[in-house]
C-alpha cells in the first residue's frame, strides 16, 4: 500500500509539472528589438497589445546592463516616469518577471528613456483566455516570436520526465 502511495504522489506531480510548464510562455518584451530607448514612443504599448499575457508566463527584459534597468511602478508612477517608489527595480540584463493576474506597468529609470517611451503596461488575464473569431484582416500575419524556443524545451522536458516517472510507476 505505501508504495502504491508514492506512485500515485508522484504521478500527480508529474502531472502537475506537463500542465503549469506547457502553459506558460516566455515573451521577450519588445521582440527582436529586446528593452531598449525605441524609435517610436508607442513601440512598447503596440508590442503589448498584439500579445496576451496569462498568470505564469513571463516577461524576459533583454538589456545590457548598466545601460537600462526594469522598475516595477503603480500606475501614478508609470504615467509621470517616476521610478521613486519602485515596486521590485532589476538592474541587471536580462530580467525575468513572473507575471500574476492583474495591470503591471513597468519603466526604465536611467536618464530620459521611461519619457522617450521605454514604458509599457501589461494586462495579465486570470484564467485562460477563450477562443475569439478571427477577424478579416488584409495585412498577412506577423511573424512568430522566438518566444516559443524555450517552451518546446520545456515541453519537451516535462514529458520526457513523465514518461521516465510512469515508467518507474508501473515497473
Amino acid at each position: 500500500m505505501e508504495g502504491s502511495s508514492l506512485r500515485m504522489f508522484l504521478g500527480g506531480v508529474a502531472a502537475l509539472l506537463m500542465c503549469t510548464v506547457c502553459m506558460a510562455t516566455d515573451h521577450t518584451v519588445g521582440g527582436s528589438t529586446g528593452w531598449q530607448v525605441p524609435d517610436d514612443s508607442s513601440f512598447y504599448e503596440k508590442w503589448a497589445t498584439e500579445n496576451t499575457f496569462s498568470v505564469g508566463d513571463k516577461l524576459i527584459f533583454d538589456f545590457r546592463t548598466g545601460s537600462h534597468n526594469v522598475i516595477q511602478v503603480e500606475k501614478a508612477g508609470y504615467e509621470s516616469c517616476s521610478s521613486t517608489a519602485p515596486i521590485r527595480s532589476f538592474t541587471e540584463g536580462p530580467a525575468t518577471v513572473t507575471l500574476e493576474a492583474g495591470i503591471h506597468y513597468f519603466l526604465c529609470g536611467v536618464g530620459t528613456h521611461c519619457n522617450s517611451g521605454q514604458k509599457v503596461t501589461i494586462s495579465v488575464s486570470a484564467g485562460t483566455p477563450s477562443p475569439t473569431s478571427p477577424t478579416p484582416n488584409s495585412s498577412p500575419p506577423p511573424p512568430p516570436s522566438n518566444s516559443a524556443s524555450p517552451l518546446t524545451f520545456a515541453g519537451t522536458a516535462t514529458i520526457l520526465l513523465a514518461t521516465l516517472v510512469s515508467s518507474y510507476l508501473y515497473v
